[in-house]
């Protein structure tokens, strides 16, 4: 009779040669048992081979039949553990572990730190789906069946795929190497995806990924606090990163500025429309130019209006606003809401130039000064504007508001 290390090396020949799965094949040679939930009897036969368990702190120890220790992944879903003198193939999908424990070790002053540990990943999960959600990245492999064709598909169109390039088409939907693909060993290589996806999006998608799990270990009270102004996933990681959203903390949700009109009619002072009184004066105020500077005045303003919108759905603290003159759009302009600074350690900077130079007909970034990749700044397409005057412009143009002002009275001033 072969003795388990040498049915474990045929099966791991034998799923080599036929694309198969080790741990079922090596059943199939053992005829071991697969176990994916919790039953007394398998804590039974388990006991009953010799093998010992103990709780220490938020982990579990087996004590193998050698005499040696080892901590059990219980807290990874897709762990599994070959028991071969007690004929069984413990899966933790289902939970295994987590049931074992609450079963065999009620009494143990560990217990607590576990279910911590447990509610942690739990939290984490979530948030993890909730970022793929939001990426379109589908979980594909729905169980074994499924996950066997997708791989042989994927196996299949696996050459067709740059380790570092973009998405390709793969079926109805799209597939792209992960960041750490090696280019050799398919499990964990790839994502598919409902849209197209970019490289940068991917390397971006994965800096928050992973650092969804220290995020999760906030208190829920802390979130609810904190993090109460941030409107998706992405915000929430970002802010947690030290990339805080300044102008959604000031002014709100996005969806009070989808747009609004300057409004003249029946007052001598500018207002906007469904934006209250306080943001006026910092969004938009009177000025002129003057010296090389730009002072407070009163003018009338009628007839310009404003229209925001996201610069990109990945970008949620960017956002475009069209300076419109009699229904006609005049200049773009882009709003940074978070420390620029902060944004260089993820990919954001990248994605960030990719979305702004599609609203501008400015095609070589290199032209606009460093100095506008500095703090909370503006960036400015500069569509209508001699693309030669961007240092002067650049020099004196600190803020938002001021750009707002300059580009109206720039227009004004050709009339």
């Amino acid at each position: 009779m072969k003795n388990f290390r040498e049915l474990w090396d045929q099966a791991k020949v034998q799923a080599k040669a036929s694309n198969g799965d080790v741990f079922e094949i090596y059943a199939q040679l053992s005829g071991a048992q697969i176990v994916s939930e919790y039953k007394d009897k398998t804590s039974e036969k388990m006991e009953k081979a010799g093998y010992k368990f103990h709780l220490n702190d938020k982990f579990l120890y087996l004590t193998t039949l050698s005499g040696k220790s080892k901590i059990i992944p219980i807290y990874n879903p897709e762990y599994r553990h070959i028991f071969s003198e007690a004929g069984v193939i413990i899966e933790n999908k289902n939970g295994f572990w987590k049931e074992f424990i609450y079963e065999n070790f009620k009494n143990d002053e560990n217990l607590l730190a576990v279910k911590k540990q447990f509610d942690h990943c739990e939290r984490s999960d979530k948030i993890k789906q909730e970022l793929k959600d939001y990426f379109g990245i589908i979980d594909v492999f729905e169980n074994d069946d499924i996950k066997k064709i997708e791989k042989e598909i994927i196996a299949k169109n696996i050459s067709k795929l740059n380790p570092r390039g973009d998405s390709v088409p793969f079926d109805d939907k799209y597939i792209i190497a992960s960041e750490i693909w090696d280019g050799e060993n398919l499990d964990e290589a790839v994502y598919i995806t409902k849209e197209p996806l970019s490289r940068i999006l991917i390397k971006f998608y994965e800096e928050l990924y992973f650092r969804v799990y220290d995020f999760a270990g906030l208190e829920e009270d802390k979130v609810e606090k904190e993090y109460s102004y941030c409107s998706n996933i992405i915000e929430k990681i970002m802010k947690f990163n030290g990339i805080d959203l300044l102008f959604r903390k000031e002014y709100g949700e996005l969806n009070r500025l989808n747009h609004f009109t300057v409004d003249t009619a029946n007052s001598n002072r500018t207002t906007l429309a469904d934006i209250k009184e306080g943001v006026i004066e910092t969004l938009l105020p009177l000025v002129k130019k003057g010296g090389g500077e730009l002072d407070f005045i009163s003018q009338d303003f009628k007839g310009w209006s404003v229209s925001i919108r996201p610069l990109d759905k990945f970008l949620p603290f960017c956002w475009v606003f069209d300076i419109i003159k009699d229904n006609q759009k005049k200049v773009t302009c882009i709003l940074n809401g978070a420390d620029f600074n902060y944004t260089n350690v993820l990919s954001i900077k990248e994605i960030f130039l990719d979305a702004w130079l599609k609203q501008t007909n400015v095609i070589e970034f290199e032209k606009i000064k460093p100095t506008m990749l500095k703090g909370n700044t503006l960036f400015v397409s500069l569509q209508d504007i001699d693309t030669d005057c961007i240092s002067d412009i650049t020099s004196w143009i600190p803020d938002f508001e001021r750009c707002l002002a300059f580009t109206i009275l720039y227009n004004k001033e050709l009339q």
